[in-house]
């Protein structure tokens, strides 16, 4: 086990030893997931390589390209290729907490809402309100 397996075990113990009030706690919080079966599941996320497919590629560009056609044109903070490239690596590290062996459109919606959302906090006042009613139904999105 390398050495961020096991940091990112000795986060996830201490969130759980925050949350277990005492012996037993377990019963008296049906939900909260054993130790061991965590640590199988953060193993088995960190191994899958989800693939992004063709649908959630087009999603992707035409966002891209519409937005950073609608900074230029309302001289707002410029958006680089690195906008992209973070989406994608949103969508893949979304499709790893699902356990999912494909990027689904699903996944890049929510990559883009965050993506949007924080890009938004850069703008003015009224560029952001323009971008917010723009893209309203990324914005909106939830799963």
């Amino acid at each position: 086990m390398s050495s961020s397996d096991e940091l990112i075990l000795e986060a996830a113990a201490s969130v759980l030893a925050q949350h277990v009030a005492a012996p037993g706690a377990s019963e008296q919080h049906p939900d909260l997931i054993p130790l061991e079966l965590l640590q199988q599941y953060i193993a088995h996320a960190k191994d899958l390589r989800p693939k992004l497919t063709a649908a959630c590629h087009d999603i992707l560009t035409d966002l891209y390209a519409t937005l950073r056609a609608y900074c230029a044109h309302y001289l707002a903070e410029p958006l680089t290729i690195r906008a992209v490239e973070s989406m994608i690596r949103m969508s893949e590290a979304c499709a790893k907490i699902h356990l999912s062996e494909e990027v689904t459109e699903s996944h890049v919606k929510m990559a883009a809402k965050v993506f949007l959302e924080n890009f938004m906090e850069t703008q003015f006042f009224a560029i952001r309100e323009n971008i917010r009613t723009r893209y309203s139904s990324i914005l909106n999105f939830s799963f």
